[in-house]
């Protein structure tokens, strides 16, 4: 099978991991907040031939720049077999980019763009139109910090989007192979990740000591804030269109 795409996958990993390997506010919950519900929901929902993810990854550096933006198809589970089943999104030209099995690396055009819209589209099945469905793909996030390195008290802002009920997560990783420093590496080998979710109207997070105690003094993380849209319709169907919009910045620790 096919990578529907790698950028979610890296972050689905983080997130289950995060889940099964450590305690965090969202495991140790018996409740979950609705924001928590739609994240594990979004990772774990499998998507079907013809899903369609449209995402935009960038760093601190580039996220004012707006063409970065990926958009995949999940091809057919079945070798060399063209999808019998396509997501055509209503007054898109289709054509360009949707049911080629194949990833364009920026919108069609600025103009167009994905992010901050409601989105009309319908499911083909081998030409026939099977059901109908919407969903909004939430404003581009950008993100900053209080400071170069990080630390508790450390705060990340963000833009709201008053329209996403999904929430913002928050992923900081931990990673031996991009340390500069070798014996911290050697002594720490094993990758430590820590997640989060909070409402997008927020705003604004300061970081916590608890958030940072399993990680090494130090050491570089990278912390990702991201915004997600898209899980299977209710009204029948495995195909969909999700969204993903993240921004991340690789910071040292300081204690």
């Amino acid at each position: 099978m096919k990578i529907y795409f790698y950028s979610l996958i890296v972050v689905a990993t983080m997130l289950f991991v995060s889940c099964e390997e450590e305690s965090t506010e969202v495991s140790n919950k018996t409740e979950m907040t609705e924001e928590e519900k739609f994240f594990s929901e979004f990772l774990t929902a499998k998507k079907g031939d013809g899903s369609v993810l449209i995402q935009s990854a960038v760093s601190m550096e580039t996220q004012d720049l707006r063409k970065n933006i990926r958009v995949s198809e999940q091809k057919s589970r079945v070798p060399n077999k063209e999808n019998d089943t396509k997501i055509r999104f209503v007054g898109l030209d289709n054509n360009k980019i949707f049911g080629k099995n194949k990833a364009v690396e920026e919108t069609i055009n600025l103009d167009n763009d994905f992010f901050g819209k409601e989105l009309s589209y319908y499911v083909e099945t081998k030409g026939q139109k099977t059901f109908k469905s919407s969903v909004y793909i939430p404003n581009l996030i950008t993100v900053n910090f209080s400071g170069d390195k990080i630390k508790a008290g450390t705060k990340i802002t963000w833009n709201v989007d008053p329209n996403n009920r999904n929430g913002v997560a928050v992923i900081l990783k931990y990673d031996p192979i991009n340390q500069n420093n070798v014996g911290l590496a050697f002594n720490h080998p094993e990758t430590l990740i820590k997640s989060f979710v909070l409402p997008d109207n927020q705003s604004s997070y300061l970081v916590k000591a608890s958030d940072l105690e399993r990680f090494p003094a130090n050491a570089y993380v990278s912390v990702s804030v991201l915004r997600a849209a898209g899980i299977p319709p209710k009204n029948g169907g495995a195909s969909y269109v999700s969204a993903v919009t993240s921004a991340f910045s690789n910071l040292q620790i300081i204690r």
